[in-house]
């Protein structure tokens, strides 16, 4: 399989994931999955190469102007393309596996690699992990707040409630939008001479870019544009209001942001985004604000995908961006392994009997580690000592004839000998569990 890169140097950022930070990882999506679950949402998995064709309708919709799907070409001269949104992959797959006969909604969620060339970077691809949910069939509110209040209760879960912020939008329907656009384009057009560089361009590009300029002129004038808000018909007013409801019945504390549009991808009608505040590293410097998730209904998308109305509303969490704040608040260790009990063996009778007794350990709900290479007893309890095991658990030949094992607390060098049969009912009293 050869990709075409056209001759440009393609960069992509990997990351490595060592035992630690995949307990990381496995801790963030387990704050995900368990309120996902209790809401009924369930694990989709989708593969990483889409065909060129499954993709044509998202961007005939302008749904890749800001992250441009990667190509991959097989010597055949077929084109697919790498998985570039895991809502994308779930609104490809309700067409194609016939979704559309199950019962609605459909609630999923799912979490893998994307890879996506920014619009401003043409060559470079950008690799990061994401966590999507999805839900497909629900037409009002309902399904934009169990996703917020499922990223809300995962944040807060692992540690970043107090420092993360909740920002929301309503775009409108199409015709609510292309009334606000051209209202912001008349406002714009005498005044575009006075704002920035950037600003100019966005103004010819996609004028609703210009709403989050943070250059102090810019702002100043914008503060007499047209807002978005007034522009909603009916039925937008009540869905936006019907989510905010929620938010407040749940305590979920949120702002109204009318700068926030997330221009160019596959999100409309209603936005929302979750950012944290890193603390600054210099004094007096404002905190860095960091994306962690985004979502909102995806009305265009879903039409494209199955050629005619289809309500849907996603979200995705940032995972890369996650892990790396947590990591940098020094929160790589929290939720390391616990080891209760470390097996030793000191003879080769006692090792070819250890795999029964470690499946019964296994199967008692008692977290254990072992050695079995390694056959000098001073080694192991060093191992035992540096995983901070509370017992060692000692089978030599003796006990493997007699059938009986040696428990020693590692802290006070205390030690029984018990016998096999029993040794899980006496570990679980001594550990409490």
């Amino acid at each position: 399989m050869n990709r075409d890169t056209s001759a440009k140097k393609i960069e992509v950022m990997k990351i490595d994931r060592l035992p630690e930070r995949t307990r990381l990882l496995a801790r963030i999506e387990k704050a995900l999955e368990n309120p996902a679950e209790f809401y009924r949402f369930e694990r989709v998995v989708f593969p990483i190469l889409e065909h060129s064709r499954a993709y044509s309708a998202f961007a005939r919709a302008g749904l890749f102007d800001e992250r441009m799907p990667v190509p991959v070409r097989f010597r055949t001269g077929e084109e697919y393309l790498l998985r570039i949104s895991g809502l994308l992959s779930v609104l490809r797959g309700y067409e194609g596996n016939r979704m559309s006969d199950l019962p609605h909604p459909i609630k999923c969620y799912m979490e893998e690699e994307v890879f996506y060339t920014p619009a401003h970077k043409k060559d470079e691809v950008v690799e990061h992990r994401e966590w999507a949910i999805s839900m497909i069939g629900d037409e009002g509110p309902v399904a934009e707040a169990e996703i917020i209040q499922i990223f809300s209760k995962a944040f807060e879960k692992i540690g970043l409630g107090d420092k993360v912020q909740f920002s929301i939008n309503a775009i409108g329907c199409g015709s609510c939008r292309n009334n606000f656009r051209s209202s912001l384009a008349s406002f714009l057009r005498s005044r575009a001479v006075r704002m920035c560089r950037q600003c100019r361009k966005d103004v010819r590009a996609s004028n609703v870019k210009v709403l989050s300029c943070k250059g102090e002129e810019c702002r100043r004038i914008l503060e007499q544009a047209p807002q978005v808000l007034d522009f909603l018909c009916e039925l937008c007013k009540k869905h936006l209001r019907g989510i905010l409801e929620f938010l407040e019945e749940s305590k979920i504390p949120y702002s109204l942001d009318h700068s926030l549009f997330l221009e160019g991808l596959w999100y409309d009608t209603i936005i929302f985004q979750f950012t944290y505040r890193a603390p600054s590293e210099k004094e007096g410097s404002e905190p860095a604000v960091v994306r962690i998730a985004e979502g909102g209904r995806m009305m265009r998308a879903g039409e494209a995908a199955y050629g005619k109305r289809l309500d849907a509303a996603g979200g995705a969490v940032l995972m890369d961006r996650l892990e790396q704040i947590l990591i940098d608040k020094g929160k790589l260790g929290i939720g390391q392994k616990k080891i209760d009990v470390f097996f030793v063996h000191l003879s080769d009778a006692a090792k070819k009997k250890s795999l029964p007794l470690l499946e019964e350990l296994r199967q008692g709900g008692v977290s254990v580690e072992e050695s079995l290479g390694k056959d000098s007893i001073k080694s192991q309890l060093k191992i035992a000592e540096r995983v901070e095991a509370r017992v060692a658990l000692i089978l030599g030949q003796k006990e493997a004839i007699d059938g009986t094992i040696i428990v020693r607390e590692m802290e006070s060098g205390i030690q029984e000998t018990i016998p096999q049969e029993k040794f899980i009912e006496f570990l679980k009293k001594k550990l409490k569990k």
